[in-house]
């Protein structure tokens, strides 16, 4: 009888998580959410950066920096699909249903309208965007995150991929921009009023080397954030790999660790882009 049981129980394990560990599972879809969340204020600062790069110049050098916005705008469209994924994920893993209405063919077009995104991840971008609305017309229940989860692997980690280079070389070029644009403001002033008026230029210069301190640590919160959002797709990808597997304890370690490194980027990137 005990045999049987046992027998019985783990049938039911298996049929309802397909080995997968569900608080494993809940575990990712926050903390990959929290990471992709951080986008934000990294896309929005695309477009600031622009705006106070123009403080510093001549008005004859102005930008209306449109190209900034359209990258900001882009941006947040591919975090949007993956952060859909990562809600829909830990929908089924509490056993809810897949709530996804999105527009995929607006999200593809916003992208690409870019231009700085390959072919290959513009598919995944539509292809993860397909998945999930698929999930939500069949009503995907908690059995079926196994097979989820690998039908996603894929294009999950293309759209990861994509999502860090865009943030990771378009925020830098920005930045970098901004403080080209800082030096020559600083170099200019500097020659006038260094000089003639010492003590205004002493609360001048502290004021504006501290302005390129929090430009420089928001570059490298925005690096780091990269990098956590490649993990978000390699550590789906770990746990596609030990989704069958009986033990939980594969996909358990996978996703702590990438919850451990992710809380302390997640807690610069706060930092760097609080209003001061």
């Amino acid at each position: 009888m005990k045999n049987n049981y046992g027998l019985l129980l783990g049938f039911s394990l298996v049929s309802l998580s397909g080995c997968v560990s569900m608080p494993s599972v809940q575990d990712y879809s926050t903390y990959s959410r929290t990471t992709i969340e951080s986008v934000t204020p990294v896309a929005k600062d695309f477009y600031g950066s622009c705006l106070r790069a123009n403080s510093y110049k001549p008005f004859v050098q102005y930008s209306k920096c449109d190209s900034e916005l359209a990258a900001s705008k882009a941006i947040l469209s591919v975090a949007s699909v993956l952060d859909a994924y990562g809600a829909a994920l830990g929908a089924l893993a509490s056993d809810e249903l897949v709530d996804y209405n999105t527009d995929v063919n607006a999200v593809t077009d916003e992208v690409k309208k870019l231009g700085v995104i390959d072919s290959r991840k513009l598919d995944a971008i539509g292809k993860l965007s397909s998945l999930l609305a698929n999930a939500t017309t069949s009503a995907y229940q908690q059995k079926e995150v196994v097979k989820f989860i690998q039908a996603s692997d894929e294009s999950v980690g293309s759209v990861s991929d994509g999502l860090a280079e865009l943030v990771e070389k378009h925020y830098a070029q920005a930045i970098s921009l901004e403080l080209v644009a800082w030096e020559d403001a600083y170099k200019r002033v500097e020659r006038v009023e260094r000089e003639s008026n010492p003590l205004q230029w002493e609360a001048y210069s502290k004021s504006q080397w501290q302005q390129r301190a929090d430009l420089q640590a928001k570059l490298s919160a925005t690096q780091a954030l990269a990098k956590s959002i490649r993990e978000v797709g390699k550590t789906h990808h770990k746990l596609t790999q030990d989704a069958e597997k009986i033990t939980g304890k594969e996909v358990y370690a996978s996703v702590r660790s990438f919850v451990d490194s992710a809380k302390p980027v997640i807690k610069d990137i706060q930092e760097a882009f609080s209003k001061r």
